[in-house]
């Protein structure tokens, strides 16, 4: 399973495959993040899946792996997969999604609809064949939602839903 990409189907809970945290690393990359953001924001995550102690971490827990899926979002209705759902078990795994993560073309959505990004990213892991003990979403971005409904209401019916919500916001000091 190592590295394996996994797409949605509907089967049952016995054929799916168990993690220990779903993770949906909701990025923004709207108008308003610059270039040095988004280079910024990118970087990071590519770095963060190349450190040993994020591989001890993730192999450390009771199923020794999670799954993770990587969105970029900008208005209500854009929302894209630039890597679908992949398990990681393994220092190669992680390396494997950080080299296809940084091979990935950077560019710009429209608006910013950080409620449609948190529904989005619920639906992503509600649909999925995977099963976990934790649903997280991280969402990175700069600016405050323009578009889709009030992002208040999105984030406590995601909450509801069971999700835990991280927000990274990505400022950097400007002229």
């Amino acid at each position: 399973l190592a590295g394996a990409a996994f797409a949605p189907s509907a089967i049952s809970q016995a054929q799916q495959v168990r993690v220990d945290v779903e993770l949906v690393m909701a990025v923004d990359t709207s108008r308003s993040m610059d270039e040095a953001e988004l280079t910024l924001q990118r970087g990071g995550y590519v770095e963060a899946f190349r450190e040993k102690d994020v591989a001890q971490a993730i192999t450390s827990g009771p199923e020794g792996k999670i799954a993770v899926i990587y969105m970029e979002w900008g208005a209500d209705n854009q929302q894209d997969i630039l890597i679908p759902w992949t398990i990681i078990d393994s220092e190669a795994a992680m390396k494997a999604f950080a080299d296809k993560l940084a091979a990935q073309p950077v560019y710009n959505l429209s608006r910013t609809s950080i409620s449609g990004a948190l529904y989005r990213a619920a639906d992503l892991v509600e649909t999925n064949n995977i099963a976990s003990h934790r649903r997280v979403i991280d969402v990175s971005g700069d600016g405050a939602n323009n578009t889709g409904p009030p992002v208040e209401q999105a984030r406590n019916a995601v909450v509801k839903r069971g999700f835990t919500i991280n927000g990274l916001p990505i400022i950097l000091e400007k002229p």
